[in-house]
């Protein structure tokens, strides 16, 4: 859902920074370049951003990339890792939960409880993450194997990506369009 997000950012971040930029900087193509290459860059920072949000477990370690700070945290100071509440769709609130062991809760937006990731989203990556927990801190972990999903079929995959791939060539393609005409000493006049 990730890439999704970042898509559709992508998407509305090139129709802001064409848009706006062809209407109110009319007559000055220089300006008007550096504006739209501002919100272009800036859209595609926050979309790298997006898709780094998460989770990285390593021994020892717990990092909690959000979208605007990442979290460094001990294994030590995690108690569990809890599913997102099916209410409460508050915009922070309504992701993937870290206890830590003093009671506190941690957030991680890479799991929301969204109409669009559906209503059991978290749930398997709860039961690896606190497996991974267990037996990195040293606690009895089950011998039962993990509620995984399993991976898309290949078509699927190669349908999604195509895709993907058509959408980033035609924003580029729009994009280079656009930057031409802005560079042009016509444009404007």
């Amino acid at each position: 859902m990730r890439t999704a997000h970042a898509v559709l950012l992508l998407f509305f971040g090139v129709v802001l920074a064409i848009g706006p930029t062809s209407e109110f900087v009319v007559g000055n193509h220089q300006l008007a370049a550096a504006i739209a290459g501002t919100v272009v860059a800036g859209t595609l920072v926050a979309a790298v951003r997006v898709l780094r949000r998460g989770i990285v477990v390593t021994p020892g370690r717990v990092v909690v990339r959000g979208l605007c700070t990442t979290r460094r945290l001990a294994a030590a100071e995690v108690a569990r890792f809890d599913p997102p509440v099916p209410y409460g769709k508050a915009f922070r609130r309504a992701s993937l939960r870290i206890v830590l062991v003093d009671g506190r809760v941690r957030y991680c937006g890479a799991f929301t409880n969204t109409k669009l990731d559906g209503d059991g989203v978290g749930v398997a990556e709860c039961a690896e993450l606190n497996r991974w927990l267990a037996l990195d801190t040293g606690s009895p972990a089950s011998a039962a194997p993990l509620p995984g999903r399993q991976p898309d079929p290949l078509p699927v995959r190669l349908a999604w990506w195509t895709w993907l791939l058509l959408i980033g060539a035609f924003t580029s393609f729009c994009l280079a369009g656009v930057f031409l005409e802005m560079t042009d000493p016509a444009f404007g006049g």
